[in-house]
């Protein structure tokens, strides 16, 4: 995609003409018969949004594990551990720094709860006190900012072992944190929602004083109700659910993407737009269909659009990337990629950045190029993560505390 068709697509003033290409995809999937409410097919691309460059032939990424001195695009530098958590669970970024959160009962780990804020500009650690009366342990607690204020809510009650059956109740319950005072408040008890996925991500979102939560999979009530995501509003102690969709057979959110207004995801059937204001899910035809598997898509969002990468879990070799249009809810064309990528990526100063392939390196897609870099494996964790990944404003951090030292570090593009 040549750089004044891209900047056409991402310009907030873009405006073209309507094809008919996804009225004839709706009118397949939900016109003629039965309920008209119901999607019930694939939409079908539209032949005017472009499709994602492909790399060029033979583009492989690095592996950082066999290639330390691999070159590419950006730099890696060390964190420091002095004063860093000795393990490290969960992490949000809040804008200026990355907020670790050891939850666990302390019995569960070799480390004691704690709250850790890291800023990579300074390099430094600083603590976050937890008030002796505060209940914090739990596993796969959601993690949010909003404006000042960190949110850890729900996850699940700590036991021994891994959460699973009734042992392991859903929580309802958390804390807004002050980052500026430390002040602790306690949270509105809230809706139980299902923590974690097939990977943990962060589905919770800012937007203006509330925080939209995405759970993995949506939440069964023993009523026969739903909830399907979920705000809290900080300023009002308030919250709001959303049940599933009425015309889907089901509703789960792989790797959701928020480009400040709405989220964009997927299940198995459908794809999904999220709101915050006002709280609601609206399906549309799911673009990537295999009658022999189930294609997880992670999102991310640049400019007006969404980036989409589509993988087949049946073929480690496979890969799709698309663009989807929030706005007219339609998508281009798929272009193939080599498979192994990763399935995480996020969007750095127009870039599109994949990471979470175990050995492999980091992948850098710029859609105004159209090309396709690795980033240099020069001074990256030795090993693969064992922590987790944040994305920042201008990079990654890669975080997994004290006890696997080589298991850290910032990378700037």
């Amino acid at each position: 995609m040549g750089d004044s068709a891209i900047m056409r697509l991402m310009s907030r003033g873009w405006r073209r003409t309507r094809t008919s290409a996804f009225m004839v995809g709706l009118c397949v999937a939900g016109c003629g018969s039965g309920d008209a409410s119901k999607i019930t097919a694939v939409g079908v691309p539209s032949a005017d949004l472009p499709s994602p460059t492909a790399p060029l032939s033979g583009f492989v990424p690095p592996s950082c594990a066999t290639n330390p001195t691999q070159d590419g695009v950006g730099t890696w530098r060390p964190i420091s551990l002095d004063g860093a958590p000795s393990v490290a669970e969960y992490g949000v970024w809040t804008g200026t720094e990355v907020v670790v959160v050891n939850s666990q009962d302390p019995s569960e780990t070799s480390a004691p709860e704690s709250i850790s804020a890291y800023d990579p500009v300074l390099d430094r650690w600083r603590n976050i006190a937890i008030p002796s009366d505060v209940a914090l342990s739990r596993s796969e607690p959601y993690l949010a900012v909003v404006g000042n204020k960190l949110l850890v809510y729900g996850g699940y009650a700590s036991g021994n072992g891994s959460p699973s059956g009734s042992s392991y109740p859903v929580l309802t319950s958390g804390w807004s944190i002050d980052l500026q005072t430390g002040a602790w408040t306690s949270m509105a008890a809230g809706p139980p929602m299902s923590p974690g996925g097939i990977f943990y991500v962060q589905p919770v979102f800012a937007s203006g004083t509330r925080a939209l939560f995405i759970p993995f999979l949506a939440y069964d009530l023993p009523n026969g109700d739903t909830i399907a995501a979920a705000t809290y509003d900080i300023s009002a102690d308030q919250w709001a659910t959303v049940a599933a969709p009425g015309s889907t057979t089901s509703f789960g959110c792989f790797y959701p993407g928020w480009n400040g207004q709405q989220a964009a995801c997927n299940d198995a059937d459908y794809l999904f737009l999220v709101s915050a204001e006002p709280l609601a899910i609206k399906p549309v035809p799911k673009l990537l269909d295999s009658t022999l598997a189930r294609y997880p898509i992670a999102f991310t969002p640049v400019g007006d659009l969404f980036f989409g990468l589509g993988s087949d879990p049946l073929s480690q070799s496979t890969a799709q990337v698309f663009w989807f249009d929030p706005a007219h809810q339609d998508w281009s064309a798929p272009t193939p990629i080599p498979g192994g990528l990763g399935l995480k990526i996020t969007t750095i100063n127009g870039r599109v950045l994949f990471w979470g392939e175990q050995n492999v390196g980091p992948t850098v897609f710029d859609p105004v190029a159209g090309t396709w870099s690795p980033v240099t494996c020069v001074g990256a964790p030795s090993v693969a993560p064992l922590g987790f990944e944040v994305p920042t404003n201008s990079g990654l951090i890669v975080v997994g505390g004290t006890q696997l030292p080589a298991d850290n570090g910032v990378l700037e593009l």
